[in-house]
């Protein structure tokens, strides 16, 4: 006991040691680029690729939105395609595009999440709490933020606006004023482009500020009811502005653009869904069912530790209020009301739910266990060897999942056999072609924009009968109203072919290449395809 106290002691005096998490962050942002820039072409899917395509329409439109493209189920306004879009002005590899654009977001990531915990007044724990941030614990926070950061930018809305309410409560006269009018601008933008920023922001947040309302009606002092009406005040505007941005988006977007809106149904509340919710907070620390191995057992137990860390950083939170500091308790207020939103919304409709949809506001929980290392007098004198070992957990748990990313290139060659098809493709001249969603665009990119696919919906074309009827989703609307030029290809796998209902027209004269998995068939021309599969 007495060595560790000695260790905790020379770590705690050690001012190179406050910095070691961000150099391990450096590693593993270092070793993870090189590792993304050699094998992007492997781990790309389908949704990845359509962000790149709609960047690069972007790009010919000059334009930040597109009335030529069929969006998913929101429309993507202050998101990565302001990325995207401006570097194919300049870039023409996408390729590069891809990589220099994850940079980009990494750094505009790391940058506001450091403005938020400063403007919390604890720069101190930025350097344990963005190594948490930025490095994954799971493949699929991996894909959707460290890889191919599709919410990165909601995460970063979130940062500011969080680092932009401590800012108001701490201004004045006209600078608090623009605060407030920037943040609520900001609100009603992020807004515009659908309810998911509302959901995981707005409303917590306005939820957050009622909780703090009500606990400053029981505390006469003066200077927290100031506090508190600022919140209040900021909280409730905010939200104002959130439901002005999204009726804008459902009586204006949607009819200038074409997205699908979320459908659902009210349903009485469901404890199946509402332990779907939990297990799939678990399930973002890298928790995860199945047959005991030695890495899954790794990879669960530093999940369990970091999942009761956050559950012991709530309750000291929420149950020591005279020990711990005024922005601890707000951003565990922050993060609870956050999970009831999200556990409400799923547990009283039958709105679709993958644990995913958790992370914009999961990553809160590292801040968090930070602030509880820091502030609990439980660890007054083993701080440093905590934080240390938190350190080594997230380390863990990300050398774990880079590992499964790894294995992941190796085992799945599907992409590699379209970039065979590609070359093949173009060397003999094909450059338009129908495909399914899984393929089509995973095509276009790894020929650079070279080649353009019009695409059905894998799961429905058994019930396809005509060639013309595409999916409308992430692809551009021409594809509806114009048929492929020139010479016609068809690419299907071996899965899609025993489905389709023009199996017995495709005959392997028409073969252009096999591979594993896929099959590619050539026409001279639409009318010809159409003659031979529809048999007119």
């Amino acid at each position: 006991m007495c060595m560790i106290m000695k260790l905790s002691e020379k770590l705690s005096n050690s001012k190179a040691a406050k910095f070691v998490p961000l150099v391990l962050l450096a590693v593993f942002e270092l070793w993870y680029f090189v590792f993304l820039n050699q094998n992007i072409d492997s781990l790309i899917n389908a949704d990845d690729a359509s962000e790149l395509l709609l960047g690069r329409i972007l790009a010919q439109e000059h334009a930040i939105l597109s009335q030529s493209w069929y969006y998913s189920t929101e429309i993507r306004f202050l998101n990565t395609n302001l990325i995207y879009g401006p570097l194919f002005l300049f870039l023409k590899n996408w390729h590069t595009i891809r990589i220099v654009s994850l940079v980009i977001l990494h750094v505009l990531l790391l940058a506001s999440f450091y403005y938020f915990m400063q403007r919390m007044g604890r720069k101190d724990l930025f350097p344990a709490a963005a190594l948490a941030v930025m490095v994954p614990l799971t493949r699929t926070y991996c894909w959707v933020v460290v890889r191919i950061p599709y919410y990165v930018p909601y995460l970063i809305i979130s940062c500011l606006t969080l680092g932009f309410l401590f800012v108001y409560q701490r201004s004045a006269g006209k600078k608090k004023t623009a605060v407030l009018i920037g943040s609520a601008v900001l609100a009603l933008l992020a807004c515009a482009g659908g309810a998911r920023q509302a959901i995981a922001l707005y409303v917590p947040l306005l939820f957050t500020a009622l909780f703090f309302l009500g606990q400053s009606l029981k505390d006469p002092e003066a200077d927290q009811r100031e506090r508190v009406n600022d919140l209040l005040k900021f909280a409730g505007i905010l939200f104002i502005s959130a439901c002005i941005g999204f009726l804008i988006n459902s009586a204006v977007m949607s009819r200038l653009y074409s997205f699908r809106s979320w459908t659902f149904g009210f349903t009485f509340f469901s404890t199946d869904r509402f332990k779907e919710v939990v297990d799939g907070v678990l399930s973002s620390f890298g928790y995860h069912d199945g047959p005991v191995t030695m890495k899954r057992t790794l990879m669960n137990a530093a999940a369990m530790i970091l999942f009761l860390s956050t559950i012991l950083s709530l309750w000291y939170a929420l149950g020591s209020k005279k020990k711990s500091s005024e922005q601890y308790r707000f951003l565990a207020v922050f993060y609870v009301s956050a999970f009831v939103v999200f556990a409400l919304l799923y547990s009283m409709t039958s709105m679709y739910y993958q644990y995913r949809y958790n992370i914009p506001f999961f990553i809160f929980s590292f801040p968090l266990i930070c602030f509880w290392i820091s502030e609990s007098d439980w660890f007054a004198k083993v701080r440093p060897l905590l934080t240390a070992g938190f350190v080594m957990v997230m380390c863990l748990g990300a050398v774990l999942t880079y590992n499964e990313e790894r294995i992941a290139v190796i085992m799945d060659d599907t992409n590699e056999q379209l970039s065979e098809i590609s070359s093949k493709l173009l060397s003999e001249n094909y450059t338009e072609g129908y495909s399914v969603y899984s393929y089509a665009n995973i095509l276009t990119e790894l020929s650079d924009g070279a080649i353009d696919v019009w695409f059905w919906n894998d799961p429905y074309l058994a019930e396809t009968e005509h060639l013309d009827e595409i999916y409308e989703w992430l692809q551009p609307k021409r594809h509806k109203t114009t048929p492929p030029q020139g010479k016609v290809f068809l690419l299907l796998s071996e899965e899609n072919l025993e489905s389709c209902l023009w199996k017995e027209q495709l005959s392997d004269d028409r073969l252009l290449m096999r591979t594993d998995e896929l099959l590619v068939y050539g026409f001279g021309s639409h009318e010809e395809i159409v003659r031979i599969l529809e048999g007119h």
